[in-house]
């Protein structure tokens, strides 16, 4: 059986506790003026291709790092929080 694990398996946090979640796994602050300007800086970078949900991107684990990382450079993070990131998206479905 196939299914789809998006929000089956794992439950789906929204932009704001995704970004929080990841602040707080590295100690920093997760207040909403420290959530909302990496939340802006990812949607920036994701531009609006929505390099995010690329093609092939949830079948392959390497190409869903690489794509989320590249993003994630591309916003200005630091290498920390994205990894913080990608470590709380692939919990966040």
């Amino acid at each position: 059986m196939i299914f789809d694990w998006r929000g089956t398996l794992t439950t789906t946090l929204s932009g704001d506790e995704w970004v929080r979640e990841a602040l707080r796994s590295v100690g920093r602050p997760a207040e909403p003026t420290d959530v909302a300007p990496v939340l802006s800086a990812i949607a920036a970078a994701n531009g609006d291709e929505d390099r995010l949900d690329g093609p092939g991107e949830d079948s392959d684990v390497g190409l869903h790092r690489r794509t989320f990382l590249s993003v994630f450079d591309d916003a200005g993070l630091d290498d920390e929080l994205a990894q913080a990131l990608h470590v709380a998206c692939v919990r966040r479905g």
